[in-house]
């Protein structure tokens, strides 16, 4: 599933894409306990990019938003092989990646996909959250996030748009820990 990266001639840089693509999806919502989409189509397209019955979406739905909008070539494809289901191990893969095709920042950007790692009792787990940055603002930004829920958790049933802040002390619940962004596009 790919968007062209023109619209009536004139040029829209991937960023662009990236906000329109997920604001697409804004509303799409699973069947219970991860089981699957209401909208075929859109668990069709979760599917290719690696999502599985009872998965945690969250992750692949970012994938997703990023494989419709990087153009294809050697940036999209390094992003798809670094991108898993797995919002700590995505982090841990872009961390290491030696590319020079990404920038991983303390700051959100938009058009990044933005990881939260959940805290137990001040204590990192394994498990997080990620979406895609389509707003910054002093002390926070917007996102839209797959497998998210009213109260902005990590388990969720819908596609929605959040009002976020950078939570970078939280004992329970989810920590803001990085921004992946796109550096170079081509």
């Amino acid at each position: 599933m790919k968007i062209s990266a023109k619209k009536g001639g004139i040029a829209i840089t991937v960023i662009a894409v990236i906000l329109m693509t997920a604001k697409s999806f804004i509303g799409q919502e699973e069947t219970p306990n991860n089981s699957g989409f209401k909208d075929k189509m859109f668990q069709s397209a979760m599917e290719h990019d690696g999502w599985r019955i009872y998965n945690s979406w969250c992750v692949f739905f970012a994938k997703l938003v990023w494989d419709i909008s990087i153009p294809s070539g050697p940036v999209h494809d390094r992003a798809m092989k670094l991108i898993t289901g797995n919002s700590q191990s995505t982090l841990a893969n872009f961390l290491k990646d030696t590319s020079g095709y990404f920038y991983v920042t303390d700051s959100a950007f938009t058009g990044g996909i933005i990881i939260w790692q959940d805290y137990e009792n001040g204590k990192p787990t394994y498990s997080g959250h990620a979406g895609i940055c389509i707003e910054t603002h002093p002390g926070g930004f917007t996102t839209i996030e797959g497998n998210t829920n009213n109260d902005g958790g990590r388990e969720g049933y819908i596609v929605a748009l959040k009002h976020r802040k950078y939570n970078r002390n939280v004992t329970n619940g989810l920590r803001y820990k990085k921004c992946i962004s796109i550096k170079i596009a081509a």
